[in-house]
């Protein structure tokens, strides 16, 4: 994997090496806490109130990556969608579409079922509100700049005809670095 964000993605090797071990953590920590609350749920002791906790999926959950963490913060987002149940549609640039695809079939090869996660390379940009609209999408995940993430939350808050759900939105937009 880290030789794949070497050559595809232009990263050094430290970079790469430091990119799938936060890819990994992230991945563990979100199985950690599904098993902890699956096992262990949380409960409040109110007087005289009942009160249960029922973890269920919400629904197909839509990520949108930049170039700058091609695979850890891809892992973050899939691997807490998934462990909660929720199919995945992954929709990096064209550019790092090949570490994307490297995670998702080595989480099927480790028991993700087939067909809980799917590779959209985004070529075109204009496409990517289309998806962040579309009626059967519960839910969008950007991590990008913030003009992108903008952009998507605002397509994402469009109710569409045939949608039956309020569409979540989770962004994460950087403006660029500073230079001092």
């Amino acid at each position: 994997v880290a030789a794949e964000l070497v050559l595809g993605a232009g990263m050094t090797w430290r970079e790469a090496d430091a990119e799938v071990a936060e890819a990994v953590d992230f991945m563990r920590f979100h199985a950690e806490q599904m098993l902890l609350r699956a096992h262990r749920p949380r409960r409040r002791g109110v007087p005289g109130e009942d009160n249960v906790q029922q973890l269920a999926p919400r629904g197909v959950c839509v990520v949108f990556t930049d170039g700058g963490s091609p695979l850890a913060s891809l892992a973050a987002a899939v691997s807490a969608a998934l462990v909660c149940g929720n199919p995945v549609l992954v929709s990096p640039p064209v550019q790092t579409a090949p570490p994307a695809a490297m995670l998702l079939k080595l989480l099927t090869e480790a028991g993700v079922p087939a067909g809980a996660t799917g590779l959209l390379p985004i070529l075109d940009e204009s496409v990517a509100p289309h998806l962040a609209r579309h009626s059967d999408v519960r839910l969008v995940v950007c991590h990008g700049s913030y003009s992108r993430c903008s952009t998507l939350r605002a397509a994402a808050s469009e109710v569409r005809p045939g949608q039956r759900h309020a569409r979540g939105f989770i962004g994460r937009g950087h403006t660029g670095g500073v230079i001092i």
